[in-house]
């Protein structure tokens, strides 16, 4: 799978805007569910679980490609700073 689309952009699958000052603000992703052996698992629930967890500040969900079952969620998660 190539990194880059036709264009030469890196397509995360988010919707974004760029203001007049060439700031982007990411609002919103493409695809919030990911099929996985025929099922629907919704990125955003699978999110929201792993910020319930202790420890976790920020998390996101994405459906990457399998063999078998199409897609599978990955989820990235970045730690709460330790408190001193």
């Amino acid at each position: 799978m190539a990194a880059l689309d036709g264009d030469g952009f890196f397509d995360t699958g988010d919707i974004a805007t760029i203001d007049p000052l060439g700031y982007m603000q990411i609002t919103d992703r493409a695809k919030d569910v990911i099929k996985s052996g025929g099922e629907w698992i919704s990125s955003v629930q699978l999110e929201h679980a792993a910020l319930g967890c202790e420890g976790v500040a920020e998390a996101a969900v994405v459906g990457i490609p399998h063999p078998k079952w199409d897609e599978r969620p990955k989820s990235c998660r970045i730690r709460q700073p330790e408190k001193c």
